[in-house]
């Protein structure tokens, strides 16, 4: 499968969603290319499933493979293309020998229905069809209407289910995909993925709605799977769920959501686990009269109670794209809690963490009981390789409105904070925040923080690109800001660091001599601020209404002075919002 990205040097996936091919064609491939933000869809023919296309954002290109079983379809779009082949024949007449020519007009006809339950849209397909000696390629530009049908069933091979049992007969491979059995299923994912793996690579396995009070989503040694929740379903696990030596499983909702698609809490992805991918996967956790299999917590020193659903991540090719996160929170002074895991903490990447992406996700309310002796930070980048966070919303950096519990030392570090916790992990390198907005919304908590440096004099590869921040952007290895640990102060030039159309507070710390800065808007709320490159602009004791529509509501619509004038080269086609940018014009920013 073949991706055309629109992210410039930028980490950036995208998906199709909401074509079903259906007609009398046996076998075949198609390239579809379309800029949106849509969620996964199955691509379905005759009202059974072919393929699945994970949603994301961007403008992309794809190939998909499709078999069609032969039926006949109502909805079909048939282009007919002809083409001539030169074909030579001898002929010996009486006397002589002619060479007789002859043009033969070759009839190509491609019958490619299409089916949308989008709005309109334009689609451009190619298709190659072969009938020898003639090779012919077609493209062509369609426009589908919205609304204008809906995919078949979901179906899967093999079931998983609340009511379901790992040893009755439902738990079984079945050679031709169902759809939701009901409670023919199995009752694990174990072993509903020993069961597809036994059966070959590839399957998907079918995950019905419903509340799993005693199954954490808990797998060992599996591969090659797709976990989907049935259509609509909402389906949470509520105990802790712990990945080991996964490869290439792919969980996958249809909702980003409290209460809706794929739910998981407490989860633990530790080394070992390859291309384990999360398509709207949502974290979430109860307290009081929520499932008692879900982490509750409760502080000593506050009184107060909260629940966990951190992620914690130190595998390789991690991918959590669109999902929600919101209203849990962390202990670190006399507490008790439940879950085995010991004290629950943030959301974690850690040393062993390589190429992780995450994209389009929602994070709220992330809040501390402590009130005093904690480091508190929504994600805390431990160590690891080659991190992104793209399209996300980091925001509101206490505790719900609802509980009445004060906001402590939530976030009294940052928002996103790349520390250690012992004095020899090297420091996160090569991370990418883009299209994002990191706003903990209140009093002493800054945006970004990145206080180590090891081993000491390691020039780390930092890009910032069109991020909104409500506080301050602060990465030390500068002359004010030097990096730990404090034995072996850094500092450093930037000569890695990348800077474009970000719009934060940078208050005092400087600037890097040797690291990029293009059309940033950095400012200062209450004392004076700096520029670093000569495209840059500064506002000294500027709140940050000057710039976004409600910051303290966080909506981060911008205003005029960061309105038009940020760099296209590094502009995002689309927004963190998955609204497309003007060509050639690009706001400072996130949206």
């Amino acid at each position: 499968m073949k991706r055309i990205l629109a992210f410039g040097a930028l980490l950036g996936t995208l998906a199709i969603a909401g074509y079903a091919l259906a007609g009398a064609v046996s076998t075949g491939s198609v390239a579809v290319c379309v800029g949106a933000k849509v969620p996964a869809q199955t691509i379905a023919a005759n009202g059974k499933p072919i393929a699945v296309i994970p949603g994301k954002r961007a403008v992309d290109c794809r190939t998909v493979t499709y078999t069609v079983p032969t039926e006949t379809s109502t909805t079909l779009e048939t282009r007919t293309e002809t083409t001539t082949e030169t074909q030579t024949q001898t002929e010996t007449l009486p006397g002589t020998t002619t060479v007789l020519t002859t043009t033969l007009p070759v009839t190509t006809t491609v019958t490619q229905p299409v089916t949308t339950t989008l709005p309109a849209q334009t689609v451009t397909t190619t298709q190659t069809v072969t009938q020898p000696p003639v090779t012919t390629t077609v493209t062509q530009t369609i426009t589908v209407p919205g609304g204008s049908g809906a995919p078949g069933p979901f179906v899967a091979s093999v079931w998983l289910g609340p009511n379901g049992s790992d040893s009755g007969p439902g738990c079984a491979f079945r050679t031709t995909a169902v759809g939701n059995p009901g409670a023919s299923s199995c009752a694990t994912p174990q072993q509903a993925c020993a069961i597809a793996d036994a059966n070959g690579n590839g399957h998907t396995i079918g995950v019905e709605g419903g509340f799993y009070p005693s199954v954490g989503f808990n797998l060992n040694g599996c591969h090659d799977v797709t976990f989907q929740t049935d259509t609509g379903a909402f389906a949470a696990f509520e105990p802790n769920s712990t990945f080991t030596n996964t490869t290439n499983v792919t969980l996958r909702g249809d909702a980003k959501g409290h209460g809706v698609g794929f739910s998981l809490a407490y989860s633990s992805v530790p080394a070992g686990n390859t291309g384990l991918v999360w398509n709207d996967v949502n974290l979430y956790c109860q307290v009081g009269g929520g499932p008692t299999g879900w982490i509750q917590i409760h502080s000593n020193q506050t009184g107060e109670d909260a629940c966990n659903d951190a992620i914690n991540i130190n595998a390789n090719g991690f991918q959590w794209i669109f999902g929600d996160q919101s209203a849990w929170g962390v202990c670190e002074t006399s507490c008790t809690h439940t879950g085995p895991q010991g004290n629950p903490n943030d959301d974690f990447i850690n040393p062993a963490a390589r190429n992780v992406l995450i994209q389009g996700v929602t994070q709220r309310n992330y809040f501390a009981l402590d009130s005093s002796g904690i480091h508190s930070e929504l994600w805390f980048l431990n160590g690891g390789d080659g991190i992104t966070f793209d399209s996300d919303q980091m925001v509101d950096c206490a505790p719900p409105a609802s509980t009445g519990y004060a906001v402590n030392t939530s976030c009294n570090t940052s928002v996103v904070f790349v520390g250690q916790l012992a004095g020899t992990i090297p420091t996160t390198n090569h991370l990418t925040i883009s299209n994002t907005i990191i706003a903990g919304g209140h009093p002493l908590q800054k945006s970004f923080q990145s206080g180590y440096d090891v081993p000491a004099g390691t020039e780390p590869t930092f890009t910032f690109v069109n991020d909104s921040m409500d506080s301050s952007l602060t990465v030390c290895g500068v002359s004010a800001n030097k990096c730990g640990p404090t034995a072996t102060p850094s500092l450093l030039t930037g000569k890695n660091m990348t800077f474009a159309n970000v719009v934060a507070s940078l208050s005092s710390v400087g600037c890097f001599t040797a690291a990029v800065y293009s059309h940033n808007t950095w400012w200062a709320p209450a004392n004076n601020t700096t520029t670093c490159g000569p495209t840059d602009a500064k506002y000294s004791n500027t709140p940050a209404t000057a710039f976004w529509k409600a910051p303290g509501a966080f909506d981060f619509t911008p205003l005029p002075p960061i309105q038009s004038n940020g760099d296209p080269s590094y502009c995002p086609p689309f927004d963190v919002n998955g609204n497309p940018r003007s060509a050639g014009v690009c706001d400072r920013g996130a949206i």
